[in-house]
């Protein structure tokens, strides 16, 4: 399984994961599209000149860019990593570590104020 990391021109692609544990894909935009997030669907279709809104619907925007892949080739790549799953056990013990950390900041910030008493 792999997540989604970024889409670029093929030379600075090559330039940026040369020697990293990357996987390039040509995919085709508009199969690409149904699996990204929103602001990641802007950001490529800014990448092709492709002008899309925060709200407009996915099918929408498969749509303009299946027209696009239909028209235009072009030298982008997608760039995937490989994607490791946490176990439930790694979750808490990174949860744990989280709330320890969150308890000792409180702890260190709220330091006791000084008693004053007067003996007069």
């Amino acid at each position: 399984m792999c997540e989604f990391v970024d889409h670029l021109e093929m030379s600075k692609c090559l330039e940026k994961y040369k020697n990293s544990d990357h996987l390039l894909c040509n995919v085709p935009l508009h199969h690409l599209m149904t699996y990204l997030f929103t602001d990641n669907r802007i950001s490529i279709g800014h990448k092709h000149g492709i002008h899309i809104l925060k709200r407009m619907a996915k099918c929408e925007i498969i749509k303009l860019f299946k027209i696009h892949d239909d028209i235009y080739k072009h030298e982008f790549v997608t760039v995937f990593h490989p994607y490791k799953q946490i176990s439930s056990y790694e979750r808490y013990l990174k949860y744990c570590e989280t709330q320890k950390t969150q308890v000792n900041n409180i702890s260190d910030s709220k330091q006791p104020e000084s008693l004053e008493v007067d003996c007069t």
